[in-house]
C-alpha cells in the first residue's frame, strides 16, 4: 500500500489536503509529514495556517508526542486570535487538546479547555465529553454525568458518551 506522503507534489494546498487525508486514514506519520512540509512551505496564511497546525497537532498526539502537539496547538491558537476566526472553529482547538490533556491525566487542564471550547461552541458534544472524563477522573462524578448527558442531547448516537454513562450505571 502506498502511504499517502508518497502522493507526489503540488505545493502547499495539496499537502494540506493530503495531511487531512492522511489524517482521516490514521496515517499519522503521514500527516506530520505532510502537514510539516505544507507549514515550511511558507505558502500557507489564515485559517489555512491554523488548520494545518491543529492537524499536525493531533497526529503528534497519536504517535505520543504530546509536548508536539502542545506547541501546535499554542501556535494555532495564537494565529486564530487575529480578527476574523469564528469562535467556533478556534473551540475546535481547544476541544482537540482538552483530549491531549485528558491523555496526559491533566484534567484540570482539560476541564478548563474543554470549557472553553464550550463557551465559543455550546453544540461541541466532542467537548463535553472531554469535560465529563476529566470531571469524573477529578471525582466530580455529577457534572460528569451532566456533560455526558449534554454531549447525548446534542449527538444522541455518539457512542463515547453513551459508554461513559454507562460505566456509572446509567442507561
Amino acid at each position: 500500500m502506498t502511504s499517502v506522503a508518497a502522493a507526489g507534489g503540488g505545493g502547499a494546498p495539496h499537502d494540506v489536503k493530503a495531511a487531512v487525508t492522511a489524517l482521516r486514514q490514521d496515517d499519522w506519520f503521514s500527516a506530520i509529514a505532510l502537514a510539516t512540509k505544507a507549514i515550511d512551505s511558507g505558502e500557507l496564511k489564515g485559517f489555512t495556517l491554523v488548520s494545518i497546525f491543529n492537524t499536525r497537532a493531533i497526529a503528534y498526539h497519536h504517535v505520543n508526542r504530546d509536548a508536539d502537539a502542545l506547541a501546535d496547538f499554542a501556535h494555532s491558537l495564537d494565529l486564530a486570535s487575529a480578527p476574523g476566526y469564528a469562535k467556533g472553529d478556534v473551540g475546535g482547538i481547544y476541544s482537540n487538546r482538552a483530549g491531549v490533556y485528558n491523555s496526559m491525566r491533566r484534567y484540570d487542564l482539560a476541564v478548563s479547555d474543554a470549557s472553553e471550547a464550550l463557551r465559543l461552541n455550546p453544540n461541541d458534544y466532542v467537548a463535553y465529553h472531554y469535560r465529563g472524563v476529566a470531571r469524573a477522573k477529578l471525582g466530580n462524578f455529577e457534572a460528569a454525568i451532566n456533560d455526558f448527558r449534554a454531549a447525548l442531547h446534542i449527538r444522541p448516537d455518539f457512542g463515547s458518551a453513551r459508554a461513559e454513562l454507562t460505566r456509572y450505571g446509567i442507561h
